[in-house]
């Protein structure tokens, strides 16, 4: 054995040694983040490495000072640098590795610099051609045109960090109950919503098709590669409900499609969606207790571990917005019927009667109405909720909620779902699913149990928890209606 592993290790340090990579471990070990700088003085006096890009240059008489950024943080590290030094050849975009010592710095902005001792640029970038300028504010819509560098921007870094730490906490907050976490299919044959705005996915080549063999066995190609129709997901909520009748309660965390033609700054072709389902929901209120505790836990923990992010978008977007964020948290959540809700909006101008849908302007004026606290509307007119959502006792209502934010309008939608064999059986004939959706009313009839679940934007409570202007600005590389860039 011991041999082995003598012969294991050599064979090992043999591989390292001649590896490509080889000549890069040492400045790997050795390498910093600048955030592990700027914000912690325990290094200063050391000599420190770091990779980056330049975000500007500052040339002085006797002296040249660089900002650096890695995307680690907001923050840039200053370079300290004499004249004739190679950081004087730095462009603005250019990637750099600098070496040199930490030392505390004088200006009252800024707590550490690195007086150079080495500078290697690796990339240099043309500032001319460059598409974004120093101490220039380029709008979200210009910024969105060069996606593929929206990253380098403060604000599109700032948007990026802030939504991987609000991603990790919602999976942090599922493991915490104990939810399953599940990966549900982009490809189905369902329309869950039944709204009909699916994407259909089909072989790019007809040539795929013609190799596959008919269902009689004779040569001859198929209409379809699944041989029916399928479509990319809308929502993994049914795939969901299988997993829950044996496992009790699960999550899914991915994006889905819309073919929507909507332009609007609150709509997507693909977004993510956080979806939960559990069993032992005695009423609405579990579901509505649940949905709750977690955005008002994920909001909280997000506004604490991003508040350099936050304090920075927030100022660009609103001064005011921080206080709309921080009073919803302070606030306790409203609760309307339905009913009561199209009360309230009698006062809007453009009134709802009992039966209409809400639209976007009704669901901001409900919250508005409310002082900007989070609203709960509930128990829904049967025939605006798809046929999974419990209908109440006296069939007029179903057992649905919706909660309503600030800006957003709605980010979150909710039921318990129909667990009555015979009831679900009369929904889905109505709707003409009943074929197609057996499996479905199998889950009904093969032990059952009351259950109920949610669905959450998580774009759009990115765009609440930031507060940009579009959700297209929420999500890396945005696809909506004419536009699928990169």
């Amino acid at each position: 054995m011991m041999f082995f592993q003598k012969t294991l290790k050599k064979c090992f340090q043999s591989q390292l040694r001649f590896s490509p990579l080889a000549r890069y471990s040492s400045h790997a070990e050795a390498r910093l983040r600048v955030k592990d700088v700027v914000h912690d003085e325990s290094h200063v006096g050391q000599r420190v490495s770091l990779l980056g890009w330049v975000k500007s240059v500052r040339k002085q008489k006797e002296l040249v000072f660089v900002d650096v950024n890695d995307g680690s943080c907001l923050k840039n590290l200053q370079i300290v640098s004499g004249v004739g030094a190679a950081a004087e050849s730095c462009t603005l975009g250019s990637s750099v590795r600098v070496s040199g010592t930490l030392r505390k710095s004088s200006h009252p902005q800024q707590k550490v610099e690195l007086f150079l001792e080495k500078c290697e640029i690796f990339g240099n970038c043309d500032s001319f051609e460059y598409p974004f300028k120093t101490k220039t504010r380029h709008s979200d819509d210009y910024v969105r045109q060069f996606l593929h560098l929206r990253a380098r921007t403060n604000t599109g870094a700032c948007v990026l960090r802030v939504r991987n730490a609000v991603s990790m906490l919602v999976h942090q907050y599922f493991q915490e109950k104990d939810f399953l976490f599940v990966h549900t299919p982009l490809l189905t044959t369902n329309d869950c919503e039944g709204a009909g705005e699916t994407f259909t996915v089909a072989p790019s080549s007809q040539a795929t098709l013609e190799q596959l063999k008919s269902d009689d066995g004779t040569r001859g190609a198929p209409k379809h590669y699944f041989k029916q129709p399928a479509h990319l997901t809308v929502s993994g909520q049914l795939h969901l409900e299988c997993v829950v009748s044996g496992m009790s309660r699960a999550y899914n965390f991915g994006p889905v499609f819309r073919a929507e033609k909507s332009i609007s700054r609150h709509h997507l072709a693909e977004f993510y969606m956080v979806e939960a389902e559990l069993i032992d929901t005695n009423s609405l209120d579990d579901v509505i207790r649940l949905v709750d505790d977690l955005v008002r836990s994920v909001i909280s923990a997000a506004m604490d571990r991003c508040s350099e992010d936050l304090a920075f978008l927030h100022k660009q977007a609103s001064p005011s917005h921080d206080g709309v964020v921080r009073g919803l948290l302070q606030r306790p959540s409203v609760r309307l019927s339905y009913q009561e809700a199209c009360d309230v909006l009698q006062k809007h101008p453009h009134p709802v009667k009992y039966g209409d849908d809400l639209k976007k302007d009704h669901e901001k004026f409900l919250v508005q109405h409310c002082g900007g606290a989070a609203v709960f509307v509930t128990d829904f007119p049967v025939h605006l909720k798809p046929f999974y959502m419990r209908t109440n006792e006296g069939g007029r209502t179903a057992a649905a909620v919706d909660l309503l934010f600030p800006l957003v309008g709605e980010l979150v939608g909710g039921s318990l779902r129909e667990e009555r064999l015979q009831v679900l059986q009369e929904r889905l004939t109505a709707a003409g699913l009943v074929d197609s959706l057996q499996w479905y009313l199998q889950l009904r009839k093969f032990g059952t149990l009351p259950h109920g679940g949610f669905g959450l934007g998580f774009d759009r409570l990115i765009q609440f928890v930031t507060g940009m202007a579009t959700i297209r600005d929420t999500i890396p590389f945005p696809r909506y209606v004419y536009s699928c860039s990169l």
